[in-house]
């Protein structure tokens, strides 16, 4: 049986994003009859408490208002564009081989009216993706994993990982592990040492880095109750940066206008985990908007100017300290 509060994002997407809900095109996203969407999803949703009177008829088709100021916003579907991105993702997998599929009542195509193209990134890319399936496994399961791994500042090294989260963003997604590394393979060849622990620590493990999956341990696993950078959170403070010239000082501004915690020229972002701001730091950083060298785009603000300039833009009160 479908999940109702599924029914009830597919439509607010086509009534709020697309605005074009009909019976038949929202049948055709759902894969039901036309009767169904109508009587089971349509007419609940116009009657029930929480969003009754939200629709608006033009025409044959059903839509939230082009201006969202009278506060008539979806319930369930989220109005940002990340949001969006989410439900097409969603749609994208609920719909997979449908797409060119009818059927009786339908009236639409299978699937987004909005043609989504996404570029290449290194976890397409790759050739093998039963690291990452590994890790992902591991952390549901709450058991370490040895592996064989080649991080960027050390040769390839044996380590048994504890993951206890999933990050992503910035470019590729990573496991947030406990990590016991063993020694590097040519130091252990050279027979400089015995094979033991070179250090125990916690770290961002990258699967498309994983050399070789050895082995489970379900005795050996670290729950992520001790990560304290993953726990810890802190306030950062980013200004733009002043090597940014008219007009693309002003084009970058009108980009990050209305966010959340963006008083120009300075952007605040409240409680990021410690574990995370080395990426937060390196996305704001710099940007490349054509075939030229890198623009810096933020620099970060910090001691006493950060907490002087949070207090007075944002009213935040006493010292803010990673």
């Amino acid at each position: 049986m479908k999940s109702k509060l599924l029914d009830a994002k597919v439509l607010e997407y086509l009534a709020y994003w697309e605005r074009q809900l009909t019976a038949g095109r929202l049948a055709a996203m759902m894969c039901v009859e036309r009767q169904h969407a109508q009587s089971h999803m349509i007419t609940p949703y116009e009657t029930h408490p929480l969003t009754v009177g939200k629709l608006e008829r033009h025409g044959r088709v059903k839509q939230f208002p082009a201006l969202s100021g009278d506060g008539s916003l979806p319930a369930y579907a989220g109005t940002a564009p990340a949001d969006v991105l989410q439900t097409l993702a969603a749609l994208e997998f609920m719909t997979k081989g449908h797409k060119d599929t009818y059927r009786d009542g339908w009236t639409g195509p299978v699937g987004s009216a909005v043609p989504l193209e996404r570029l290449p990134v290194l976890d397409q890319l790759h050739a093998s993706h039963e690291a990452f399936r590994t890790l992902f496994s591991a952390c549901a399961r709450q058991v370490a994993v040895t592996l064989r791994y080649r991080s960027r500042t050390s040769e390839a090294v044996h380590m048994t990982v504890s993951p206890h989260a999933l990050v992503d963003g910035y470019q590729r997604p990573h496991f947030r592990c406990y990590v016991v590394e063993g020694m590097a393979e040519n130091t252990m060849l050279a027979g400089r040492y015995l094979p033991g622990t070179k250090g125990k620590y916690w770290s961002d493990i990258v699967p498309y880095r994983v050399l070789e999956i050895e082995d489970e341990h379900p005795q050996s696993y670290v729950n992520g109750r001790g990560d304290t950078d993953w726990h810890q959170k802190a306030t950062l403070l980013f200004k733009l940066s002043d090597l940014l010239k008219p007009p693309l000082r002003d084009a970058v501004a009108q980009e990050y206008e209305g966010a959340e915690g963006f008083h120009y020229p300075y952007l605040l972002m409240r409680s990021v985990r410690v574990a995370l701001m080395p990426y937060i730091r390196r996305s704001l950083r710099w940007r490349v908007f054509d075939d030229s060298h890198p623009n810096e785009m933020f620099v970060e603000v910090e001691g006493e100017e950060r907490d002087r300039i949070i207090y007075a833009l944002f009213g935040v009160k006493g010292s803010i300290s990673p």
